[in-house]
C-alpha cells in the first residue's frame, strides 16, 4: 500500500527539502519519493492525504509519559496520548519496575504507538507514590535480568528523587541507580522536586547523557541560586553533557521559571508532557499544547520541533536519527499553526496567552496513517 502526502511543508533541518512544499510518497513503511507538488503519479491504490497549509515533521517523541495502566489509575491509555494525538513514539517514565515489567511489555505490545520505557529503580514502580522510602525494593539483580530479557524496550532507569518519594533515604536511591546504570551503559532520568535530596547534590551524582526532568519546576529546589541567578553547577551540568527535559506534569512546569532561565541563557534539550490522568484535561492536555507554550516564550518552531524529534532521539540513543529523506523509514507527524488568542496555564496555576497554537492532524507509523481524535 502506498500513501501520498500532497502539498505539505517539510520541517526537518536535516532534509534537503526543509521548509519546501512537496509531495511525499511512502510505500509500505519507506519514503520512496519526495518531489515538487504534482510530480508524483497517483496510482489507483494510493491513499492521498491533502496537506495543504500543513507541516510534516519527523514523528514526535514524548519522552516522559505514564501509560502503563495495570498498576496505577494515574496512567493514561497509550494510543490516546500517542498516535491519536499525533505522537507516534512514547516513553513511559518509571511507571513499571522490575516486578511488573514483563506485564508492561505485554500490555504495550498491543498498542499501535511505538512505546519504550525508563524502568523504575524501585521494583514496584509507581504502584505507590512513595516507592523509594524502602531501599529493600531496589533489586539490582532482578533489574539487570529484566533489562537483558527486554533490551529493546528499556532506554534507561528512572529515579524520582524528591522528598515525598524517597523520604529519609535522600540521595541513596540515585546512587544505587547510578551503579546499575553504569553496569548496563544506560542513562538515568531523574525527577527533581522538593528536598531531600537537593538539586546540586543530584547533579553531582549524574554522568554525561543522564537526564534531569522537570528542569523548569517552580518549587524551592529549583535551578536558581537564592531565587535570582542560575546555579553555577547547573550551568556546568550543561557543559558536562547532562540533558535537560521539561516534563511539564501537574506540578513541575513554571512559565516564569522557564522565562527567567531562558533570559539568562539556560536552554533545554527536550519537551515532554509527564502526562497522566490528573493533568490530561489540564494543564497539560497534549504534547502539542505543551509545545505551544514555548511559542509564548519566543522559541522558534524549528527549535521546538527539534526538541520533540532529533533531540530526544539522540538522548535515547536511537540507532538512527530521524530524517525525512528517500529511502528512510517513515515515522511522521502532520500539524499546522493556528492564529488567534489562546490561553494557557502552567503548573503553578499561572495564566498566560499566545497568538499561535500548534494543532496536530495525524501521524504515520508502521505503514499506517492515524488521524488525531479529540484532545487539544
Amino acid at each position: 500500500m502506498s500513501y501520498i502526502f500532497k502539498n505539505t511543508i517539510i520541517l526537518d533541518k536535516k532534509s534537503l527539502w526543509h521548509q519546501q512544499t512537496v509531495d511525499i510518497e511512502i510505500v509500505n513503511n519507506t519514503i520512496t519519493h519526495i518531489t515538487k507538488t504534482g510530480e508524483i503519479i497517483v496510482s489507483p491504490d494510493s491513499i492521498v492525504v491533502d496537506c495543504k497549509g500543513k507541516f510534516i515533521s519527523n514523528g514526535w517523541i514524548d519522552m516522559h509519559v505514564h501509560c502503563y495502566q495495570a498498576i496505577t489509575p494515574l496512567s493514561t491509555e497509550a494510543d490516546r496520548i500517542g498516535i491519536h494525538a499525533g505522537v507516534p513514539t512514547l516513553i513511559d517514565c518509571g511507571t513499571a519496575g522490575s516486578q511488573d515489567f514483563e506485564s508492561f511489555v505485554e500490555q504495550m505490545a498491543t498498542k499501535k504507538t511505538d512505546i519504550k520505557a525508563f524502568i523504575n529503580i524501585s521494583s514496584i514502580g509507581i504502584s505507590v507514590r512513595t516507592e523509594l522510602t524502602n531501599l529493600d525494593l531496589i533489586n539490582e539483580q532482578e533489574l539487570i535480568d529484566i533489562y537483558h530479557k527486554f533490551p529493546n524496550w528499556i532506554v534507561g532507569i528512572k529515579v524520582r528523587a524528591s522528598g515525598s518519594v524517597v523520604g529519609k533515604n535522600g540521595i541513596i536511591p540515585l546512587i544505587q541507580a547510578q551503579k546499575i546504570a553504569r553496569k548496563l551503559d544506560l542513562p538515568i532520568m531523574v525527577h527533581i522536586g522538593n528536598t531531600p535530596p537537593d538539586l546540586l547534590e543530584i547533579i553531582s551524582c549524574l554522568k554525561k547523557g543522564d537526564i534531569i526532568t522537570h528542569i523548569y519546576n517552580g518549587k524551592a529546589n529549583n535551578i536558581f541560586q537564592n531565587g535570582e541567578h542560575i546555579h553555577a553547577l547547573v550551568r556546568k551540568a550543561v557543559t558536562d553533557g547532562i540533558i535537560f527535559d521539561v516534563g511539564h506534569g501537574t506540578e513541575s512546569f513554571s512559565f516564569e521559571v522557564a522565562k527567567r532561565a531562558l533570559a539568562q541563557g539556560l536552554d533545554f534539550d527536550t519537551i515532554s508532557t509527564d502526562i497522566y490522568t490528573q493533568n490530561l484535561l489540564g494543564p497539560v492536555y497534549s504534547l502539542a499544547n505543551v509545545m505551544s507554550k514555548f511559542l509564548c516564550l519566543d522559541l522558534s518552531l524549528e527549535d521546538i520541533i527539534d526538541k520533540v524529534t532529533t533531540n530526544p532521539a539522540r538522548a535515547l540513543k536511537f540507532d538512527d536519527l530521524p530524517e525525512i529523506a528517500v529511502g528512510k523509514s517513515a515515522k511522521l507527524t502532520l500539524f499546522d499553526l493556528q492564529s488567534g488568542v489562546f490561553n494557557f496555564t502552567d503548573s503553578q496555576n499561572f495564566n498566560f496567552s499566545g497568538l499561535t497554537k500548534i494543532i496536530t492532524h495525524g501521524c504515520f507509523i508502521d505503514g499506517q496513517y492515524y488521524l488525531v481524535k479529540g484532545g487539544i
